[in-house]
């Protein structure tokens, strides 16, 4: 199966309302109320909502939003037609202090994967295109979701006399080829300082924390079919090592496991490892002995980012450089 990588990003629904050129704290009720999506008050002591095999604790349903849903299909279709199967958006009436609540949930058509780092950047470049959007600050942060890739988008800026915050979160499915997406926007008005977001900013947090995905973990023994075999691990990364140098790391199929390689190079310092490396616990590990000095070079890979960690491995490297950091793939 042909791997070609779409990424959503570019079509994440912002509430128009938010872009009107209003104060986003004082339309975003009215928005989700005008859409007439017939919201009920879940019942008392029962706040998980569950949509799309996507649980969340919140306080009102997520129900779905046919007219976003088919604004998103048109404009999907018109670029790239015959990349989804399908595409839904849920929306629910803001709570806790938050301006909206949204969920994004597509499966890709087969041959084509989602790109969960292009979602994540896209979901910045999305809400920092709003009208009077200034000093924009964001954090992504790769992690696992009921074992599935994820990343946690953290964002804020100043608007119209105002500051607004995001908490995101983006979650793909290899297995089912499965794509979803959070939005939880909040803002102040009258202020300068974002420690007025903080009841709102903790709120959404918490409600991320609560997210899981219904039946969504991958074992050690399925991640090689859900990844598309090896074909997925296997490739060719680079790293700016934190700015202190680069970092080239090439994985190659090998049967069952794979051939590691990792050249790094800095100022007055470079380093050189490779050997066999093998899945354990769905985490790629190298081990070198040395004598009676083990080296350890633990590698996860999540989409397109290989996070690399080291133990005990100074012998293969000088002392102002480590194998340690984040590459990005690049072929």
């Amino acid at each position: 199966m042909s791997k070609a990588c779409f990424s959503l990003s570019s079509h994440m629904a912002i509430n128009s309302t938010l872009n009107s050129g209003r104060d986003a704290s004082s339309v975003a009720t009215a928005a989700v109320q005008s859409e007439d999506l017939a919201y009920q008050t879940p019942a008392e002591g029962m706040p998980a909502q569950h949509v799309a095999a996507f649980s969340i604790n919140y306080d009102y349903p997520f129900l779905k939003n046919e007219k976003e849903t088919q604004n998103m299909l048109s404009a999907v279709n018109a670029q790239s037609p015959g990349t989804f199967q399908s595409i839904a958006i849920y929306t629910s009436k803001p709570s806790c202090g938050l301006n909206e609540a949204r969920l994004v949930v597509a499966t890709y058509a087969q041959g084509v994967t989602a790109d969960i780092d292009g979602a994540a950047d896209g979901s910045i470049s999305q809400i920092s295109t709003l009208d009077g959007i200034t000093s924009p600050e964001s954090t992504v942060t790769p992690t696992t979701l009921s074992g599935l890739p994820a990343r946690r988008i953290s964002y804020r800026a100043k608007r119209w006399g105002g500051v607004l915050g995001g908490e995101f979160i983006v979650v793909s499915n290899p297995r089912t080829n499965t794509f979803w997406q959070l939005q939880l926007i909040f803002s102040a008005r009258n202020t300068n300082d974002y420690a007025a977001l903080s009841g709102s900013h903790s709120c959404a947090q918490k409600i991320l924390e609560s997210a899981a995905i219904e039946n969504g973990e991958l074992s050690a023994a399925t991640l090689p079919e859900a990844l598309g075999s090896n074909s997925s691990v296997a490739g060719v990364w680079t790293s700016s090592l934190d700015g202190l140098g680069e970092g080239l790391l090439k994985i190659t199929e090998a049967g069952s496991d794979y051939l590691v390689s990792i050249e790094i190079s800095a100022s007055g310092c470079l380093g050189a490892i490779d050997g066999t490396g093998h899945m354990i616990d769905n985490t790629l590990k190298l081990i070198k002995v040395d004598g009676d000095s083990t080296c350890e070079v633990t590698i996860d890979v999540l989409g397109d980012t290989a996070d690399v960690s080291q133990k005990n491995c100074s012998y293969y490297h000088g002392a102002a450089c480590s194998f340690s950091g984040t590459y990005k793939r690049t072929r």
